[in-house]
């Protein structure tokens, strides 16, 4: 028995079987062989995958910068009330004042929006007092206030928001020269007002503009079937992506951000699929009939985890190329009783269970003869997947029954030097025909670019650890069913600018 590795130049191979001819015998005829040819699988055209509950991120952003700057502007302002707020406390060459730090953001354990900002607040004058002369007061006062925002989704699909403003203020405690001076009271009161008049602004600016991404969500969604992304194009075969515009649950999964958005993130339950075509195939997106308003769940929910590619091997495609290098190159074995068999075509189909068929077009001669034959032989081998190399093989290549039966009826001397026939040269043996690296490089690298799913949807995502998982044999193509783990698949919505 022997074993052929499929290689990347797979039309090498189907040249080199050239060399699994067969030998001897003697007729005093020319001699047409025609063995029964071994019964093909089915034709596939197209091959789909879908997964109908599966999981996809959705998410719609707000301009950070722009509630930033709010909030900033909204300190400034309490910057100038303070001296309102204090009043005139007693003494000469007063200095009074109030700094915010500028308001910075964070997303804690990946669910909640923190702003927070640092206030210093000092009053500095100058009292004269009775036995101590002037007398200088110099009181300071530090404190930190934090709005943390939680949105979630009402189950009418509205989007709401939890605030907890929180104040932790560093008393100053001033006194000097027998004379006490409070800071801690205006101070905590400017601090105070300034958190109620955020957490009103914020849930203001955040849930109305977030209902309205959500609208915009909802409609863009479902407005129209997605567009399939390609993962990848072999040849003239296309794998897709699709991803239904329909969903049955709607849940709020957490918050993301990049340097000038900060993103409401949901999970959608939906129906993805990837589709593998031929020649003009159109992919159409996975349907669910009716769009029936979303359920929604403050419930998490997490990403998809898996998903399957189908992938093609197309041996039409690779039949015609080693049809063209036989034509440049005329494969002739010699055999020990001085025939010689010359190959004229070589093709590949699948077979039941598995099977690869190799069909070779021969001609043979024994000049002792003299004899001629010529006609159609079969070789089968067993499509399988080394997962120890990372390499798809053909094992146990050897005549199907019906030829050699038909041989040794017709043409016997052509069944000499067994051995010999059935040896695969060195040739062979090079790089292989599939290699999931490369083909995880070219498929993220079309995901990582974000593809359009419609006008206003990108979709954006990685997979990562390909493993084969099935393959199937059909009659022009061999199939291979991919497994690969995926981090975040995500549709992103056109970003909603918040303004004043």
């Amino acid at each position: 028995m022997k074993t052929l590795k499929i290689r990347r130049n797979f039309v090498t191979t189907f040249v080199a079987m050239a060399f699994i001819i067969l030998s001897t015998g003697a007729h005093p005829e020319d001699i047409r062989l025609t063995p029964e040819a071994p019964k093909p699988a089915e034709k596939l055209s197209s091959y789909k995958i879908e997964a109908p509950d599966s999981k996809i991120n959705v998410l719609f952003g707000v301009n950070k910068e722009e509630i930033l700057k709010e909030l900033n502007e909204m300190a400034r302002q309490a910057e100038r009330d303070f001296p309102a707020i204090v009043g005139n406390p007693p003494g000469v060459n007063k200095e009074i004042s109030l700094r915010f730090s500028p308001f910075t953001t964070h997303i804690e354990n990946g669910s909640t929006l923190v702003f927070t900002t640092t206030a210093n607040a000092r009053i500095l004058t100058v009292l004269f007092v009775y036995l101590f002369g002037d007398c200088k007061l110099d009181c300071k006062a530090q404190g930190e206030i934090k709005l943390a925002i939680t949105p979630y989704l009402t189950p009418d699909c509205k989007v709401d928001i939890n605030i907890e403003p929180s104040l932790n203020l560093t008393k100053a405690g001033c006194k000097a020269c027998g004379i006490s001076l409070d800071l801690d009271s205006p101070v905590e009161k400017v601090l105070q007002l300034l958190l109620s008049n955020a957490s009103y602004r914020l849930r203001e600016k955040l849930v109305d503009k977030a209902n309205q991404g959500m609208d915009n969500f909802l409609n863009k969604y479902t407005q129209k079937e997605f567009k399939p992304v390609t993962l990848l194009e072999i040849g003239n075969a296309k794998i897709s992506l699709l991803v239904s515009n329909s969903f049955k649950k709607l849940y709020y999964a957490g918050l993301k951000e990049d340097d000038k958005y900060i993103y409401v993130q949901l999970g959608a339950e939906t129906i993805i699929a990837t589709e593998i075509g031929k020649d003009n195939y159109k992919a159409e997106t996975p349907k669910t009939g009716d769009k029936p308003t979303p359920s929604c769940s403050v419930a998490s929910i997490q990403e998809i985890s898996s998903l399957e590619i189908p992938l093609f091997i197309d041996l039409i495609d690779l039949s015609e190329e080693a049809n063209k290098i036989l034509k440049q190159i005329p494969v002739t074995c010699p055999l020990s009783n001085g025939a010689n068999i010359t190959i004229d075509s070589i093709s590949a189909y699948g077979s039941e269970n598995n099977n690869l068929i190799f069909k070779l077009g021969v001609k043979g001669s024994l000049p002792t003869g003299p004899t001629t034959a010529s006609g159609d032989v079969y070789l089968k081998g067993k499509v399988d997947w080394d997962n120890a190399t990372k390499e798809l093989k053909i094992e146990n290549i050897a005549l199907d029954l019906k030829s050699i039966i038909s041989i040794s009826k017709q043409a016997d001397w052509m069944l000499a030097d067994e051995a010999k026939a059935f040896q695969i040269p060195d040739i062979v043996y090079r790089k292989p025909i599939i290699h999931l690296e490369e083909l995880k490089e070219r498929v993220n690298e079309n995901l990582s670019k974000g593809t359009p799913l419609n006008d206003y949807l990108i979709l954006t995502g990685k997979i990562t650890n390909l493993e084969i998982k099935g393959i199937r044999v059909l009659e022009d193509a061999i199939l291979l069913l991919i497994s690969s783990q995926v981090e975040d698949l995500s549709i992103t919505l056109e970003q909603i600018e918040i303004k004043k």
